[in-house]
């Protein structure tokens, strides 16, 4: 957890649900403008769904995420065709002006915003939500905006060279630990793979085989501290071509073995025990 989302932990955990509501309408319908005293998020499902925010108007595609704070007028336009949207309120007593949001309040389709979407999905609103419910929907909220106000959040919009950061850190990330080329990276993004590479690297100020080395090696770690396997099927798990290999690496990332910092980090948990 970054600095600014340690500081914020005690107002994260004020996040109140209001009401989550998943709705389907095969009919045009309107929300005319007008604003409230809580926060909203509202994601469309299937088709677009067109919107206003104070001066600006748009349309939400689908896996987009919009974010309304207190007091902002807004109005919405579901299209006829079949439609599915998510309306998510909630009161959290946070100073608007220390609130760090995507440009122009909409975060576009993406690995954060689907994993948020579905989360939500798994949550039954025909009747009265459980508390457990509430609970957990509140978590997810604080773990979404954490994340926007963290430094790990890539910025910029439409901007083409954010999006391709975002595009490659998601591609990585979504290996689970597993390698993948930098020649498979430009594939799917339409470069070279020299000139995706000095991309990154001038767009991030990291080497981009460094970073995908790192992101391997915290999956290593995750797996050596929390997981139940051993050493060779770790090193199966994420495709080393043998133990031997997995262990090179992991040394030369974190200057011990993967065996020495199983240990070492489990003697440390025993003391706080």
């Amino acid at each position: 957890m970054t600095t600014v989302v340690t500081e914020l932990k005690g107002i994260l955990e004020e996040v109140q649900l209001l009401i989550l509501q998943k709705v389907e309408h095969s009919e045009q319908t309107r929300v005319h403008v007008h604003k409230h005293t809580f926060w909203q998020i509202e994601t469309s499902l299937r088709q677009e769904v067109g919107y206003s925010l104070e001066e600006r108007e748009g349309y939400l595609q689908p896996g987009d995420l919009l974010f309304i704070p207190p007091g902002t007028p807004h109005s919405f336009h579901y299209p006829s065709r079949e439609c599915a949207w998510i309306t998510l309120k909630f009161d959290w007593p946070m100073p608007l002006d220390a609130v760090r949001l995507p440009e122009g309040g909409v975060l576009h389709k993406g690995l954060l915003g689907d994993t948020f979407i579905a989360a939500l999905q798994t949550i039954g609103t025909s009747g009265i939500m459980q508390p457990f419910e509430k609970r957990f929907v509140e978590g997810l909220v604080r773990s979404l905006f954490g994340h926007l106000m963290s430094e790990e959040q890539e910025w910029g919009g439409d901007d083409p060279d954010q999006t391709l950061v975002r595009t490659v850190k998601e591609l990585v990330r979504e290996r689970g630990g597993k390698p993948i080329r930098i020649e498979e990276l430009a594939e799917i993004t339409s470069y070279s793979r020299s000139h995706l590479s000095k991309q990154f690297t001038r767009l991030t100020g990291e080497n981009l085989k460094a970073y995908i080395d790192r992101v391997r090696l915290e999956k290593a770690k995750e797996l050596l501290l929390y997981g139940e396997g051993a050493m060779a099927e770790i090193a199966e798990a994420l495709q080393f071509k043998d133990l031997f290999a997995f262990s090179r690496f992991f040394k030369r990332g974190t200057g011990q073995s993967p065996r020495e910092f199983r240990k070492h980090e489990k003697l440390v948990r025993g003391r706080r025990l």
